[in-house]
């Protein structure tokens, strides 16, 4: 099969494809084919080394967010079954310690219980774009934020992959939303749901909104210490990027919760919010789409932002 394998870290010449071995299931996995690949920053993040890495060994295949067939299961897959229409957040970290979910490619093979069955109404674009973004959201703002109706949340980055999908979720549950984008993002994240939306090229946030019961940040740089200033009295910040102890600091003389969340995959949650969007309470931008054979060229789109909800590739 053909698969997109680095060799060493760098730039997006270190995508190279290959032919390797086709994967086959242990007992508890499932071999997919794939049919489309979400793409996220942490795919360029890793080929360029910039995020820690432990037990790594190269050659790697990258991609964690698929959708695809089931082609084959292992013996103890009782969950799905071969023809099975799927998608999922897979490998994520990969079982010998790399977040490397070897998704960039023809065939890959993933524990059963990180895969969910797509109702027949959603694509398999739409399922690669969904799984990641959804269960982060999910996690962080429900589960480690206890997000309630009536409560305001802080949106950082609320048209991108991450962020379209988490103004969505939190208007859902009955929450205030208020979402930081760009002024050319304004129109599309209103679209979503929004109730307050910040420029945050033009504004600070921190000058125009106080009492936030719970921040979900996405963004690199300040904005979490930042963020630390617009929380209530017990409010908490969840950010998927690590936190600087000065900001940690900060939010414990306050007396906030403040942590660091790297999603984690779940077939379990996932089939619960592909029923959402089946039934149209979620929707998954797609803001491009490329060919497996111009997969770098989505590298290149990536690193240079600006395109609001994810970026699909498809076989």
């Amino acid at each position: 099969m053909k698969a997109y394998v680095i060799h060493e870290f760098g730039g997006i010449d270190k995508l190279k494809l290959e032919e390797v071995e086709k994967p086959t299931p242990t007992s508890n996995e499932a071999v997919i084919a794939v049919k489309a690949i979400g793409m996220n920053t942490v795919d360029y993040e890793m080929r360029q080394g910039d995020v820690l890495i432990d037990n790594l060994r190269f050659p790697v295949i990258l991609g964690c967010d698929i959708a695809g067939v089931v082609e084959t299961v292992g013996t103890d897959v009782t969950n799905i079954k071969v023809g099975d229409r799927v998608a999922g957040l897979i490998n994520f970290p990969h079982k010998d310690g790399t977040w490397a979910g070897r998704a960039y490619a023809e065939y890959v093979a993933a524990p059963a219980d990180q895969l969910a069955v797509l109702q027949p109404k959603i694509s398999f674009k739409q399922g690669a774009a969904f799984s990641l973004v959804a269960l982060a959201v999910k996690q962080a703002l429900f589960d480690r934020g206890n997000l309630q109706a009536g409560q305001k949340v802080l949106i950082h980055g609320a048209s991108g992959g991450v962020g379209h999908i988490a103004v969505q979720l939190a208007k859902n549950r009955g929450a205030y939303v208020v979402a930081t984008a760009s002024e050319k993002q304004k129109a599309f994240v209103r679209n979503l749901g929004a109730d307050e939306i910040i420029d945050y090229k033009n504004e600070k946030f921190e000058d125009i909104v106080q009492d936030i019961d719970v921040v979900l940040n996405t963004i690199y740089g300040d904005i979490a210490s930042r963020s630390i200033k617009v929380l209530k009295s017990g409010g908490t910040l969840i950010s998927l990027l690590p936190l600087d102890d000065t900001t940690l600091q900060a939010a414990a003389v306050k007396h906030l919760k403040a942590e660091f969340m790297l999603v984690r995959p779940s077939g379990q949650d996932l089939a619960e919010l592909l029923f959402d969007m089946s039934s149209g309470k979620l929707q998954a931008h797609i803001g491009a789409t490329y060919p497996f054979v111009d997969l770098a060229a989505s590298h290149t789109a990536m690193q240079k932002g600006g395109i609001p909800g994810k970026i699909i590739v498809v076989l």
